[in-house]
């Protein structure tokens, strides 16, 4: 067995100061418009659902920085990213971009954070209960004390073709889809699980984790009885969302991942005032 090693010698006196070369100046007179990081991967206790469900989120977190400063401050992002893991929701994630301006001395403060969200779901003949998860992410821009924040979600469905369905005498061909909304919400009380529900009710049927045959039948026919376009689940979602008082602007996206041919079919919708550099 090799030997420990030696421990180090412990210094005398005062300690040294430690030079902050980051905090100096610089003169090169060229402000820098992003800084920051990238994927950090952190654990979340999500507390939308109730218990709290656990995930893990990828973030990106960014600040200006001015023209004299030499760089930012990379430790207090992580911290304040780790500060904000524990009870973690929308209204929570809000709360965020204030403090990291303020604690960087920042003007602009980018935010982004995407995990999977787990959401209990009953079968609908059985009841048999199971976990179905949905992409999700939150986007913050902080720019001169005014803030806009964004809520993404992704949800699987089944989508069966309307003209499938009108030529064939037997059946019509039906795929997975994956339906996006991007929502920027009135206040800080829109949760993932309604947006996913939303996006569910618009589609030929939903998905479920677990199903017995009666729920297998349930689903087939109710999708038969359901044909839809990806023209069809993004307008109809649009509709659903223009009578919604939480959605200032939206974006919705719909792919189907077609069963008879080698391409995916696509649509997308967005209000004429959606943000799209938040989600840069």
């Amino acid at each position: 067995m090799a030997a420990a090693p030696a421990p180090l010698p412990v210094p005398s006196g005062e300690p040294a100061k430690i030079r902050d070369i980051q905090s100096g100046r610089d003169t090169r007179a060229m402000a820098i418009d992003r800084v920051g990081i990238r994927d950090l991967k952190l654990p979340l206790l999500f507390r939308e659902s109730d218990p709290p469900t656990p995930s893990a989120g990828v973030w990106r977190a960014y600040t200006d920085l001015s023209a004299d400063a030499r760089g930012t401050h990379m430790s207090r992002l992580v911290s304040a990213l780790h500060q904000a893991c524990e009870g973690f929701s929308f209204a929570a994630f809000r709360e965020i971009p204030r403090r990291t301006a303020e604690l960087l001395g920042a003007r602009r403060c980018m935010l982004a954070v995407e995990f999977p969200c787990f959401v209990k779901k009953s079968a609908p003949v059985s009841a048999q209960a199971g976990y179905m998860d949905y992409d999700a992410a939150f986007f913050a821009l902080r720019e001169g004390g005014a803030e806009r924040f964004l809520i993404r979600v992704t949800a699987p469905v089944t989508s069966l073709c309307p003209c499938s369905k009108a030529i064939s005498a037997r059946g019509a061909h039906n795929q997975r889809s994956h339906v996006t909304v991007i929502l920027e919400p009135n206040s800080g009380g829109v949760r993932v699980r309604d947006i996913a529900a939303l996006i569910e009710s618009n589609a030929s049927c939903d998905l479920f984790s677990v199903l017995k045959r009666p729920d297998e039948r349930h689903v087939t026919e109710r999708a038969y009885d359901n044909p839809k376009f990806v023209e069809d689940i993004v307008r109809d979602i649009a509709v659903a969302l223009s009578r919604e008082p939480e959605a200032l602007e939206y974006r919705v996206e719909a792919e189907n991942f077609e069963s008879i041919h080698n391409h995916s079919a696509y649509a997308m919708l967005e209000t004429p005032g959606f943000p799209a550099r938040i989600l840069a």
